[in-house]
């Protein structure tokens, strides 16, 4: 969803918030939920309703709808991307973590003793092109 819609983007809008009760009506309707489902295609119809008199009378009212709607989406976004990076972080990163601590690995090197650095000699057996001109 865009900032600042143009009037396309806005048709395309009202197209989707007429069409997205029509779905879950009719999975309801077929699993035997029939006042759901009738309830989902009354939202369908007063929505068409509402945006159709409201332009006959003059009123613009589908960018305020597309702003709050852009807003509620927004929020659920970060909800959910929080939810499944916790839920990746749960299942991936935390038991590769506690199966690491179990066996004592220690990949940082972090727990010499006597040390003066951390730093580590790399032994090169390729030449160095430091004097090469």
């Amino acid at each position: 969803m865009v900032e600042n819609p143009t009037i396309k983007d806005l048709r395309k809008f009202k197209l989707t918030l007429l069409i997205l009760p029509v779905i879950p009506s009719v999975i309801l309707y077929y699993k035997n939920h029939v006042h759901l489902a009738m309830l989902f295609f009354e939202i369908c119809w007063v929505l068409l309703l509402t945006l159709f008199v409201a332009r006959l009378f003059g009123k613009n009212i589908d960018k305020p709808i597309y702003h709050f709607v852009r807003i509620i989406l927004k929020f659920l976004g970060m909800v959910i991307s929080a939810i499944a990076l916790t839920i990746t972080w749960i299942c991936a990163i935390l038991p590769t973590a506690i199966v690491a601590k179990i066996k004592g690995r220690d990949r940082l090197v972090l727990k010499k003793k006597n040390v003066n650095s951390y730093w580590k000699d790399v032994k090169s057996s390729e030449p160095t092109y430091e004097n090469q001109y």
